[in-house]
């Protein structure tokens, strides 16, 4: 993505897809070069900054990776309570 790699002014949607892309793991698709990575970390933190739901997401992503990471324990101990067939 072109926007990650620049430091010109974001326009409200391309920060829209910025701020999102962080929280959701996608920096190696925003930046498929590493040598660039860092600065579209930059770029995607600039976003969240200006975008009033990122924060949101960021915190219903991380409770979601919780719940299943819990559900995926539960799942391998036996304790999922989904019953026996």
């Amino acid at each position: 993505m072109r926007a990650a790699a620049t430091d010109g002014v974001l326009e409200p949607r391309t920060a829209v897809l910025l701020a999102l892309a962080g929280p959701a793991g996608l920096v190696k698709v925003v930046a498929p070069q590493r040598s660039d990575r860092d600065h579209a970390r930059r770029r995607m933190s600039t976003a969240a900054q200006q975008v009033p739901a990122a924060a949101v997401v960021k915190r219903v992503l991380a409770e979601m990776q919780t719940a299943v990471a819990l559900a995926a324990k539960a799942g391998r101990t036996g304790q999922g309570g989904g019953g026996s067939w």
